[in-house]
């Protein structure tokens, strides 16, 4: 389904009493947990064998919400690689999926090509190994986001909530490095969007992403995402049960295991060379609409069906 709030859901938030509000605390710590604790095992198991390249809100099915008890699966298969070749890099190496989930190292490649990888050991490494994982922790780190209450409108509820002013600080500031790497990943992924859909030229936009050095706005975002998630997850130590926090350490130490910013090393690219090779075209996944940055509703992150699937359906 289209992610994007329920009809009533902004006028829904400013009308949340302060217990409803740390329900919807307690619900976003849920979902993007249990989304974490179901699916990373997922990984482990068939990732000796396959990588998925394309795991976003789109590909994870949900069910079982109403009851409180979600349950999530994993869609589609279509741009899978086999993991061996893909590790060894007896492969191509092509880029695949939707870009806003992409770290650093695969912005890289759309511009230099996966040979230029070669002099950048940890972008390699992380290349060839942590796409699937960082694109489930970005997954869920969207689920939390999205599913938070509106922070503006609990700065009032301080003297009703004592401890929301010990941690509002926090996640002000994780609030503004997730809207900052939202809407630079978005800004970046839209032209090459358009441009596998026929409407730009693709050796110019990477002309443009080299000489703009893209790959490193990414990873700078990513970083100062990371950073924020350590102070939210510091500020949330010790929170009690009652202020709906109280799963947010864990969630966010198991984030920021799967979140990647590999540095790009000593060897710096020089501003604007000509690629080391011509890169292939990403095979891209169709994009969900975009939505608003917070919603009320869990339903509305993803993909929700009767049956779950985790095993490989072609994109015809």
């Amino acid at each position: 389904g289209a992610w994007g709030p329920p009809r009533g859901a902004e006028r829904l938030r400013k009308t949340l009493s302060p217990y409803d509000r740390r329900k919807q605390f307690a619900q976003a710590c849920r979902c993007a947990g249990e989304l974490v604790v179901q699916l990373a095992p997922l990984l482990g198991a068939f990732s000796s064998k396959v990588y998925h390249r394309d795991i976003t809100p789109r590909n994870i099915q949900v069910q079982g919400l109403e009851a409180g008890e979600p349950k999530f699966g994993l869609v589609d298969f279509g741009l899978a690689v086999d993991a061996e070749q893909w590790r060894k890099q007896e492969t191509s190496g092509d880029l695949g999926g939707d870009g806003r989930y992409w770290p650093g190292s695969a912005w890289f490649v759309f511009g230099h090509g996966t040979s230029a990888l070669r002099r950048h050991p940890a972008m390699l490494h992380e290349y060839r190994t942590c796409l699937d994982v960082h694109s489930l922790g970005l997954s869920a780190l969207r689920c939390f986001m999205e599913l938070l209450p509106n922070i503006d409108l609990l700065d009032g509820a301080a003297d009703r909530d004592p401890w929301w002013a010990e941690v509002a600080p926090a996640f002000r500031e994780i609030r503004a490095a997730w809207s900052r790497y939202w809407a630079d990943a978005r800004r970046f992924w839209q032209p090459i969007f358009e441009a596998f859909r026929g409407a730009g030229d693709f050796d110019a936009l990477r002309s443009a992403y080299i000489g703009a050095s893209v790959h490193r706005s990414v990873n700078s975002d990513l970083l100062a995402l990371r950073r924020s998630l350590e102070d939210c997850r510091d500020a949330c130590r010790g929170m009690s049960c009652d202020s709906g926090l109280a799963g947010a350490p864990s969630l966010f130490d198991a984030v920021l295991m799967m979140l990647q910013a590999a540095p790009e090393g000593p060897e710096q690219i020089a501003a604007a060379p000509p690629p080391l090779e011509k890169p292939m075209l990403p095979r891209v996944a169709t994009m969900e609409p975009d939505s608003s940055e917070s919603t009320a509703s869990a339903a509305s992150c993803f993909s929700t069906s009767s049956g779950l699937s985790t095993s490989p359906k072609s994109r015809g």
